[in-house]
């Protein structure tokens, strides 16, 4: 094979390299195992509000002890937010509410 010969080869080899290449490819990402990704795994912000499924955050799935007040962000809770009827007196903790608590009005 020439010089000549060899040239074409490389070229024609190029080409057909650059157009699989622009071959559309799906690709599926593999089932992960159940509990396997956690807050470890998570970058920080990366789970929002408007990622997460309607529904998908219920009090059942809440671990126990798992929302207190410290990881409450400020302004989070107002009254707006509060489904009617969802605070009830046999909700709230005994001594959780005193007077130094309540808001004037």
């Amino acid at each position: 094979m020439n010089n000549i010969q060899k040239t074409i080869v490389q070229c024609a080899s190029i080409v057909m390299v650059a157009a699989v290449a622009m071959i559309p490819v799906q690709v599926e990402a593999a089932p992960l195992p159940a509990n396997s990704v956690g807050t470890a795994q998570l970058k920080a912000g990366a789970v929002t509000t408007g990622k997460i499924k309607a529904g998908a955050v219920t009090t059942t799935r809440i671990k126990a002890g798992a929302v207190t007040t410290g990881r409450i962000k400020a302004g989070a809770v107002t009254t707006t937010r509060i489904k009617a009827g969802a605070v009830t007196t046999g909700r709230i903790k005994a001594g959780a509410v005193t007077t130094g608590k309540i808001a004037n009005g």
